[in-house]
């Protein structure tokens, strides 16, 4: 579990010939809305392990980013795609 504030880094472990692409999205805590997340303000989508998008970095995590994030990775040979999700949980800080 993570606190307000805290860094998240996930990594999608892929290969494959040719290199695939890597699509990373979220689901609200709700459940009901998945969105694509692309880089921005706190987001950064990097190259890992010579796949680009394939790291995700969120700085600053807050409670509206509790939610199960999932990366998957396509090449464009067939159909074939592949996907891993966890569930992220952010905890908001205690003000004393």
């Amino acid at each position: 579990m993570l606190v307000e504030g805290d860094l998240l880094h996930l990594e999608c472990r892929t290969w494959g010939y040719p290199s695939p692409q890597v699509k990373w999205t979220k689901v609200s805590r709700s459940g009901d809305v998945e969105v694509e997340i692309v880089s921005g303000d706190r987001v950064t989508l990097d190259i890992f392990e010579s796949v680009s998008n394939a790291s995700l970095k969120i700085v600053d995590m807050s409670v509206d980013d509790y939610g199960t994030y999932s990366c998957v990775a396509q090449n464009g040979i067939g159909n074939m795609s592949d996907n891993e999700a966890i569930l992220v949980r952010v905890k908001g800080k205690v003000l004393l």
